[in-house]
């Protein structure tokens, strides 16, 4: 902001949210730990609670320039008011004729449905004062969560700022699903609630909006795309910034991103299976979900970033409550649900935001682990996906028992059979049942230490028996004959600390019980006390 630009403003209403304080020589920056609201803190939470503005010092009530010597170390302040709030500001000085310094202070509107809070107190502006925010207003910006963004219609916007290409693809993707063409165009708007009384809703921005008119209403609503040559690359190789129509840019979006796709060729015999590295129906459908999913109050962008490694992304606004990444498959609430409709309407995948059992099943299939959403936060959802192949022979064997068994498997049963390959583990017994009678699955041990392990074929097939061996562990009647063969080396006996260190893997119960056995059989016996005792051989059987 220049000078002249300032004076602009002092013609302006002062529902323009505007506050000039003269602030001569200081004004506080955070209020005296909550004991003077008057203060860069306070006004920040209330001008921002209020949608945003502007608080200027060096400026009387008069709109006089006095200038200011408050705020003389700027990048300090806007720290503190982030620590204090995790919330941005901007400050810059400006100096008019005769050099008054002017501190012209920007603060951003709250973000969508959360209060700022001047130490736990939501402050709003009532005439000169700020005061405690009244709980009729509290409640319905928080009630704001559960409302739809994306249904809400835009002031000032016009059917003029919809895309005339993206108007003609949606009304053939949406005569292709339902076989209704020749639609009229108005019609179409209204009958998927795009449009309300000749205003745009922010669905209809996002999925049909001029390039200009996105810029206006929602200058965020863009998809980053960066191509790094390593995925641990600082730098990118190519970056391309959309900001259109989400329905003209999903088909770009993918070129761009199978330009560089690989694949990867798994030969067993005389055939070839071809694996690319990323799967068409996988990327859009990851899109399509943060699309549908993202928070656009939010100042930041969709980023993709991808490499020969992985292929990542990043939305903002974190899970919406009761969602996590261990019940994302479960759990299905889509944050902009006139998104999600619309483009179920015109056929995308699945219904639009609730697809994520496409990504895991195809990346399971293709041997490329679970989806990872460790890097997401509050603040953001972040997903990656592995471009590699990391166990070939687990794909090519989930093919062979799906053709010679005639079955197919459902997300959940690979996600079972992928924890068990990878860790064999407690499941519960119903869980994999249908494994095991398939002689897909072999249980390791009793009762309630069973785990599990995938059948001796799959091992032999990678000439692993060894592997199988260790994990299913040496037999119950084998274990009892290493004992009796200890005992009958040591003729003083043995312990159960000496059984205990023999055997490791086992808790000291099940090494009693394996002793008692043998005792039962008549093969051995116990000398002395219960801690102490020592067991040993029968020489009469």
């Amino acid at each position: 902001m220049n000078i002249e630009e300032l004076k602009e403003l002092f013609r302006r209403n002062e529902s323009e949210n505007l506050e000039f304080k003269e602030a001569k020589n200081s004004f506080s920056i955070l209020g005296n730990d909550g004991r003077q609201k008057k203060s860069v803190l306070g006004y920040v939470v209330a001008v921002g609670n209020e949608g945003g503005g502007k608080l200027i010092l060096g400026v009387d009530d008069d709109k006089n320039i006095v200038g200011t010597r408050a705020i003389e170390r700027i990048e300090d302040a806007k720290s503190q008011i982030y620590n204090k709030l995790n919330f941005r500001i901007d400050i810059e000085e400006i100096f008019d004729e005769a050099n008054n310094r002017i501190v012209v202070i920007d603060i951003p509107s709250r973000q969508y449905g959360k209060l700022l809070k001047f130490y736990g107190i939501p402050l709003m502006r009532v005439g000169e004062e700020l005061l405690e925010m009244d709980e009729t207003t509290q409640r319905n910006i928080l009630m704001e969560l559960h409302a739809d963004f994306s249904a809400q219609t835009i002031p000032g916007s016009s059917l003029d700022e919809l895309d005339s290409d993206a108007l003609e693809q949606l009304k053939f993707l949406y005569a292709k699903r339902n076989k209704n063409g020749g639609m009229d165009e108005r019609q179409l708007l209204l009958d998927l609630h795009l449009v309300d009384d000749g205003r745009l809703t922010y669905a209809a921005l996002i999925l049909l909006g001029k390039e200009s008119a996105i810029r206006k209403h929602l200058d965020n609503a863009e998809i980053i795309f960066q191509y790094r040559s390593h995925r641990d690359n600082e730098k990118y190789q190519d970056r391309v910034d959309y900001k259109r129509a989400f329905l003209l840019l999903q088909n770009d979006l993918w070129e761009k991103i199978n330009a560089r796709n690989q694949i990867v060729q798994m030969a067993e015999g005389l055939l070839t299976n071809e694996i690319p590295a990323f799967q068409e129906e996988v990327i859009k459908e990851i899109i399509l979900n943060a699309v549908a999913h993202r928070d656009y109050a939010e100042p930041s962008s969709i980023i993709i970033k991808q490499s020969p490694e992985e292929f990542f992304i990043q939305s903002p606004g974190g899970f919406l409550s009761g969602v996590n990444p261990k019940n994302i498959l479960r759990q299905t609430k889509p944050r902009n649900r006139r998104i999600a409709e619309t483009l179920q309407h015109l056929g995308f995948v699945q219904r639009a935001g609730q697809g994520m059992d496409i990504v895991f099943k195809k990346t399971l299939e293709e041997g490329k682990g679970l989806p990872d959403f460790s890097q997401s936060d509050d603040f953001q959802v972040s997903l990656s996906i592995s471009a590699i192949v990391k166990d070939e022979n687990f794909v090519l064997y989930l093919e062979k028992v799906s053709q010679k068994k005639q079955i197919s498997f459902s997300v959940d049963d690979l996600m079972i059979l992928q924890n068990i390959e990878n860790h064999p583990q407690k499941i519960l017994r119903n869980d994999v049942q249908k494994f095991i009678d398939l002689g897909i699955v072999e249980q390791v041990g009793k009762t309630r230490g069973a785990k599990y392990c995938l059948s001796r074929n799959y091992y032999a097939a990678q000439g692993k028996s060894g592997k199988h061996t260790r994990i299913m562990g040496i037999s119950r009647d084998a274990k009892k004959q290493l004992i009796a063969d200890h005992l009958k080396r040591n003729i003083g006996g043995g312990r159960l600390e000496d059984f205990a260190e023999a055997f490791p893997e086992m808790k000291r119960q099940d090494i009693s019980n394996l002793l008692q056995e043998l005792k039962r059989q008549g093969k051995i016996f116990k000398m002395g006390g219960t801690k102490n005792g020592v067991w040993k051989l029968n020489n009469s059987k």
